[in-house]
């Protein structure tokens, strides 16, 4: 093992639970692993904010979608504990009809949604190839994934989803101790390129000083680099997305269902609720509303419409008990697919992400003999029970 300063064996490029889970197998293989983020906090979209009174909560709201295995990997990976969740999740149409997520016509649609979209982007790509060819990625991925492992639920009756028992933000920093623990490297770079050296690949970014090397690079499938060659990859410049979110509280005798996470179809004014689970509060529920766009905010009734959607929701009956804490924005990046998953250059791994931890995941396990983090001797469970061992 290459002991110089920024040598190492494994670069993994982005801070995503996605990543962190990767990086973390990589240590636990004994290997030099250095995570890269071009942001101070952790998590990527996952990343932990403060609202008000400096409460601590996840910046979005967030759910892992059923699919074979996660779960459990999952629990065994971070140490948190994954329960079923008392209210399974639920979508709202602008008409105020209200579906289970994983009903057999929603999958349906969403199949069939999949299927339009990667049928027409195959075939317009051909007339303007570089313009179209991360929406077809895009569109290719996600219907695979969909067949591989949603198909099954419209033949047999869904499995309810789960959630962690103390939160997002605990599993978060769960999983990053246990990243901290395995003795894996954080470093704050904006990643301008990556190319081929020998013996391995150097990743560049604005300032000399700051490029490392490393034998293998790991990132997801949707971040900002684009393959030039088989020996380089270069940043693209990539959408950013104004988000906003705001903290309500309800107290207990005002809930109607304590629903766990509410998707909006179509609102003009947000897109997701969420409950924030607090053990230390008794009297009241908390939940993060994430805004369509934070000129919501901007708006001089924007606390009554916030009121009015948490109660469409059937969250709470009166808005009058709904209390408004903060809110907090933050900047994200569109995710589009830049590149496929599996080993696209020797040395160079893309893992399926797509912002849905789950699916990403799950391709993951069913395909880990073609990823780097597999060809070693040691199997992930194996790996995860090490740890535990060292760690205790």
């Amino acid at each position: 093992m290459n002991e110089r300063a920024n040598t190492y064996d494994d670069a993994v490029i982005g801070s995503s639970p996605m990543m962190l889970l990767v990086a973390l197998e990589l240590a636990n293989k004994g290997r030099r692993v250095c995570l890269i983020d071009r942001s101070e906090s952790l998590g990527g979209a996952w990343e932990t904010v403060s609202i008000a009174d400096a409460v601590a909560v996840e910046g979005a709201c967030h759910l892992i979608e059923v699919f074979p295995g996660v779960y459990e990997y999952l629990e065994k990976a971070s140490g948190a504990s994954f329960v079923e969740l008392d209210e399974q999740p639920i979508r709202i149409h602008r008409s105020g009809i209200h579906v289970g997520y994983h009903n057999r016509l929603m999958l349906m649609m969403s199949g069939f949604r999949l299927l339009a979209g990667y049928t027409l982007f195959s075939g317009i790509r051909f007339i303007q190839p570089l313009r179209y060819r991360d929406a077809h990625l895009n569109y290719k991925n996600k219907l695979k994934s969909f067949i591989a492992h949603q198909t099954p639920g419209l033949f047999r009756k869904a499995r309810k989803m789960k959630g962690p028992e103390h939160g997002f933000v605990d599993f978060m920093n769960r999983l990053v101790g246990r990243c901290m623990d395995a003795g894996v490297a954080l470093r704050k770079l904006d990643v301008e390129s990556v190319t081929r050296s020998q013996p391995g690949w150097t990743l560049a970014g604005r300032h000399p000083a700051d490029n490392l090397v490393a034998d293998r690079v790991h990132c997801t499938t949707s971040t900002n680099l684009t393959r030039i060659s088989e020996r380089e990859y270069s940043a693209t410049p990539r959408e950013s997305i104004n988000r906003a979110a705001v903290l309500t509280r309800v107290l207990r005798t005002n809930v109607n269902q304590s629903q766990t996470y509410v998707s909006f179809w179509k609102d003009q004014h947000i897109t997701r609720i969420a409950r924030i689970d607090s053990a230390s509060d008794s009297k009241h529920l908390q939940f993060l509303v994430e805004l369509r766009t934070p000129s919501v905010l901007q708006l001089q009734n924007f606390e009554s419409i916030i009121r009015k959607k948490v109660c469409k929701a059937k969250i709470a009956r009166d808005p009058n008990l709904i209390e408004v804490i903060g809110s907090v924005n933050c900047v994200a990046t569109r995710n589009t697919d830049q590149l496929p998953a599996g080993e696209i250059s020797p040395g160079f791994h893309g893992y399926y992400s797509m912002g849905n931890l789950a699916a990403g995941i799950a391709s993951w396990l069913k395909h880990r003999e073609t990823h780097a983090t597999y060809q070693e001797s040691a199997a992930p469970d194996d790996c995860v029970e090490h740890h535990r061992s060292a760690a205790a």
